[in-house]
């Protein structure tokens, strides 16, 4: 979100520009544009066919990236490019990967990074040149995360990478004994990862010296972790999110769980229903952190007590009760990241649920504000 303006990337290969100013309760709003990203892209020019049919769609799973007047995304497809926030212009050619784009782009100054299930991190100029390239043995579903210059990316052939951004060269890897498909996060001087293996991790991040080191042709060294958490009884696919001491990561064994963030000492956990894919969001003001589960349920949690308020949404009548009321039309999984707008306390997600609709949930008032229908888009 950036400007009152929320990008919405969809499975149809659309990006959407939703003015929020203009919502309007139970009718919801109308986008202010949308493009068709493979309609943008083309070797005679980027020419706008507002969402015009394509013969293959670009899937878009990551969440876009807004920096300096351009939108910037991968697809499905593999493909990498930019849309003006104007309307006006675009990419004219898009930087074709190796693989699928499943995680989102990442911009660092002036470098975008993204990953492919081929395998390949790529690090371009924000015109989309290549700058250089890192190979891993594995697929990278997650997305790279850049902290101080340097990089932290995931895969599939069991390590997590340290890199150093400007160079691509390796500075270490840490080596589970199974494939990670979560996005690290990077806090206080660590970084936090779970895995395939049911375990999630904390490591020492890469010091500068490090880096200086990496990029002058010092060996990648092992990394081993500073702490373990063991407890989990399925994998971790999400990124972690840290606050006030506490580490709170959602695991597939519908559980999210809250651990001291300088040990993993187990705290607490708080079940849900479902697979939790979707990363927690936090709400500083309101000491609030808020959870979407695969059982469609919003969790709204006090952060310094750990108690629990759960609320589910009728798909139809869009009226919101708290558990343990049911309502008669239960939404779909949750799979999505959330949104959270800590100014107006306001959670944005997607019901995966064939319509594929975004909704607005506001905590104070625990109410559907408005919903919008991205498959109803037509040009």
């Amino acid at each position: 979100m950036t400007d009152n303006v929320l990008y919405v990337g969809t499975l149809e290969g659309k990006i959407v520009a939703l003015d929020l100013t203009t919502a309007v309760p139970s009718e919801g709003l109308a986008p202010i544009t949308c493009w068709e990203p493979k309609d943008v892209v083309e070797e005679t020019g980027g020419s706008f066919l507002s969402c015009g049919r394509v013969s293959s769609p670009m899937g878009i799973y990551g969440t876009p990236v807004v920096k300096d007047g351009r939108i910037y995304l991968g697809t499905y497809s593999g493909a990498v490019l930019w849309i003006a926030t104007d309307g006006l212009s675009g990419s004219t050619t898009s930087f074709e990967t190796d693989g699928s784009i499943v995680g989102s782009v990442v911009i660092d100054g002036d470098t975008l990074f993204v990953g492919t299930t081929g395998g390949t991190l790529y690090a371009l100029s924000l015109d989309l040149d290549e700058k250089w390239r890192f190979e891993t043995k594995g697929e990278i579903w997650s997305t790279p995360v850049v902290d101080k210059g340097i990089v932290y990316l995931a895969s599939a052939d069991h390590n997590l990478y340290a890199l150093d951004g400007e160079s691509g060269k390796e500075i270490w890897r840490f080596e589970t004994k199974a494939a990670i498909m979560s996005t690290p996060l990077v806090a206080d001087g660590k970084v936090y990862v779970g895995g395939c293996d049911r375990k999630f991790y904390a490591i020492e991040a890469a010091t500068e010296e490090e880096r200086v080191a990496a990029a002058n042709g010092a060996t990648p060294t092992i990394r081993g972790a500073d702490s373990v958490f063991e407890e989990a009884s399925n994998w971790f696919w999400t990124q972690a999110l840290a606050y006030n001491g506490e580490i709170w990561v959602g695991c597939l064994d519908h559980r999210v769980y809250v651990l001291k963030a300088d040990t993993l000492e187990y705290v607490t956990e708080i079940k849900t229903g479902g697979m939790v894919h979707a990363p927690p969001v936090v709400f500083p003001a309101d000491g609030l952190i808020v959870i979407g589960s695969q059982d469609g349920m919003i969790y709204v949690i006090n952060a310094a007590s750990k108690d629990v308020s759960a609320y589910a949404v009728d798909a139809k009548t869009e009226e919101v009760v708290k558990s343990p009321e049911k309502p008669k039309h239960p939404l779909p999984p949750i799979f999505g990241p959330l949104h959270a707008d800590t100014v107006n306390g306001i959670v944005y997600f997607h019901a995966q649920n064939g319509t594929h609709t975004l909704y607005a949930f506001k905590l104070s008032t625990t109410e559907i504000l408005w919903s919008f229908r991205t498959d109803k888009i037509s040009g």
